[in-house]
């Protein structure tokens, strides 16, 4: 009897140790309990683990990748914003030195007679001087820019430095009125006696200095001299004052003593 009960503690010892292996096995736990009941605590951090180490290599590797991106195409822009930047300035530069130029601050002027303006020359990356002349000096002349009108018509202004050439259209009006407007159309004089001649000379009611004034006795009963005029003797003579301008003469004024 005795021998049967310890058979059968045996069957029922190998059966209880057969279902926890089994257990184990299903599972697919690397450890069982005494029990033969399968752990929790090792399976969960090893899924925990997996999981931050492939999210922190993604996160790491991404922005690794758009920093780098960003940097090279902010260097790559930077590069060739600064690039193109020197290359038209070096090329403006460049342009300006070989291309030297010439202009006037008037290409036309219309002026009256007898008036002057001045023209500035601009010269650019240049050391030739500057040469002035007017394709006619009877109508109008020029010295250092400044044009002086002297008669009804038109001439050409032109500045040149080197092969340099710049150009200034000029008109000029028509004459108006000159007078001496302190000169008597005759008068009368004792032998002997002298009188002042005024000769002041106006163009349009104002006066004129650009005139070279002259004084000529017609005759031998009259002199002239620093600015009077005398009555050597008696009988009658005509003084004739003439005013003339770039070698034109302007006016003319006679006086009966």
């Amino acid at each position: 009897m005795k021998k049967k009960l310890l058979v059968l503690l045996s069957l029922l010892s190998v059966m209880a140790m057969g279902i926890g292996t089994t257990a184990c096995s299903d599972t697919g736990a690397s450890s069982c309990n005494p029990a033969g009941t399968p752990s929790d605590s090792s399976s969960a951090p090893i899924e925990d683990s997996s999981t931050d180490s492939s999210t922190d290599s993604s996160t790491d590797s991404s922005t690794d990748s758009s920093t780098d991106s960003s940097t090279d195409s902010s260097t790559d822009s930077s590069t060739d914003s600064s690039t193109d930047s020197s290359t038209d300035s070096s090329t403006d530069s460049s342009t300006d030195e070989i291309n030297p130029s010439l202009s006037l601050s008037e290409t036309t002027l219309d002026m009256e007679l007898y008036a002057s303006a001045t023209l500035t020359a601009n010269l650019q990356n240049s050391t030739e001087s500057i040469e002035w002349t007017s394709s006619d000096e009877s109508v109008a002349k020029v010295v250092d820019g400044v044009v002086t009108a002297y008669k009804t018509g038109t001439a050409i202004i032109k500045a040149t430095a080197g092969t340099l050439m710049a150009t200034c259209n000029v008109t000029v009006g028509e004459m108006g009125t000159f007078e001496f407007a302190m000169l008597e159309t005759e008068c009368r004089l004792m032998k002997g006696s002298t009188m002042p001649l005024d000769l002041t000379l106006t163009y349009n009611d104002e006066e004129f200095t650009m005139a070279e004034v002259s004084v000529k006795t017609v005759g031998d009963k009259l002199a002239y001299q620093d600015d009077e005029l005398s009555a050597v003797d008696y009988g009658t003579q005509d003084v004739v004052v003439t005013a003339t301008v770039n070698g034109a003469v302007v006016h003319t004024h006679t006086i009966a003593v």
